[in-house]
C-alpha cells in the first residue's frame, strides 16, 4: 500500500500525463493507496484493454517499477458500449448460448 504524499502526487501527475498523451476524455480518479479508479473514454480504435495496460505500466514506472497497486485491473463500459469491446471478454458473452465458449460465430 502507497501512502507517502510524494508518490501519490506523482501517481495524480502520471495519470493527467497518460490521458493527455493518448487523448483520453479523463472525467474521475479515485487514487486509494493499493489501487486506481478512473473513468475514462478512450479513442475509438484502442480498446479499453490497451488503455487499463497503459496507465498500469506508466503508474508502475512512476513509482520506480516497485509494486504498489494490486495486480490486474476490471473494466467496465460506460453508455453506449457493451461488453463486446473488451476483447477477453467475448468468450464470456456467448456462455451459454449455442456455439459459446471459446467458439467464434461467423
Amino acid at each position: 500500500m502507497e501512502i507517502r504524499e510524494g508518490a501519490l502526487r506523482r501517481v495524480r501527475e502520471m495519470i493527467l500525463g497518460v490521458s493527455a498523451k493518448r487523448s483520453h476524455w479523463l472525467s474521475r480518479a479515485g487514487i486509494l493507496p493499493d489501487h486506481v479508479h478512473l473513468v475514462l473514454g478512450c479513442r475509438v480504435d484502442e480498446s479499453p484493454q490497451e488503455a487499463a495496460l497503459s496507465y498500469m505500466n506508466n503508474l508502475a514506472f512512476a513509482l520506480g517499477m516497485k509494486r504498489a497497486f494490486m495486480f490486474g485491473f476490471y473494466v467496465g463500459t460506460v453508455g453506449e458500449y457493451d461488453l463486446g469491446v473488451i476483447p477477453s471478454c467475448q468468450s464470456a458473452l456467448h456462455r451459454g448460448k449455442p456455439g459459446g465458449g471459446g467458439s467464434r460465430r461467423r
